[in-house]
């Protein structure tokens, strides 16, 4: 086991990316709580390479979201600009001309010192106060009702939040079929199998556990209530 947990866990450089994201897309605790945990875990040296690196990879991320969600928008937005361009009328003054040559500038100094504008959104989510922790806080219920605040990092949580932790839930799938068809009940059907997996699974998830004690003491009475039954019958022939 501590093979495992070193080959999996060891190394922070190694560790699924993902799995810090994923973190940071909890609005209870955001990127300064995982780069603040790999500080205390790994020494302020070390959790600040690794938290360089999850920043880098949120950052690549997000563009890569965004370029597949809004690239249609910014042809739209082109677009519209050579239409209202072609539309103004040809008797400009010189003021106005030179006035819009001054925005243009500032525009191009502005997104050369703050980007694009393309990481306010994620600059907007990071900045914000997180919210309380709580035990029965439901993330993608806020990431829902906060979706027209944050469509990239919606979509972005959508997508990581949905990925399985552990690869446990499937092996323990095969590995249950497998108890159940083995070479001395090789003739069930599939149906059959399918249907002994699923009741024992509904069997576990009662709200309520099983009693076993109970459950003996009332086949123990049916034994005898079957027995007096058969008595009676064989009596009643002679």
């Amino acid at each position: 086991m501590r093979k495992k947990f070193d080959k999996y866990w060891g190394e922070p450089e190694k560790v699924n990316k993902l799995l810090y994201i994923a973190v940071v897309l909890d609005p209870r605790h955001k990127l300064d709580f995982v780069e603040f945990m790999l500080a205390e875990l790994y020494g302020n040296e070390k959790g600040a390479r690794v938290a360089k690196m999850v920043k880098d990879m949120l950052l690549a991320l997000f563009k890569n979201y965004k370029e597949k969600i809004e690239p249609k928008g910014d042809i739209l937005k082109e677009s519209s600009t050579q239409e209202s361009g072609d539309m103004e009328p040809k008797n400009v003054s010189q003021m106005d001309l030179r006035r819009q040559s001054i925005l243009a500038k500032y525009k191009r100094q502005k997104a050369q010192l703050h980007g694009d504008g393309s990481m306010l959104e994620l600059d907007k989510y990071l900045n914000e106060m997180v919210e309380e922790y709580c035990e029965t806080f439901d993330i993608l219920a806020w990431w829902k009702q906060n979706h027209h605040r944050f469509p990239i990092l919606a979509q972005i949580a959508r997508d990581v939040l949905a990925i399985p932790i552990s690869t446990v839930a499937s092996e323990s799938a095969f590995s249950t079929g497998g108890r159940i068809l083995d070479c001395f009940r090789s003739s069930l059907t599939p149906k059959v199998v399918e249907s002994l997996i699923c009741t024992e699974d509904w069997l576990r998830l009662r709200p309520n556990p099983i009693n076993v004690e109970k459950i003996l003491k009332d086949v123990q009475k049916l034994d005898i209530e079957f027995l007096k039954i058969t008595l009676d019958s064989s009596s009643s022939t002679t």
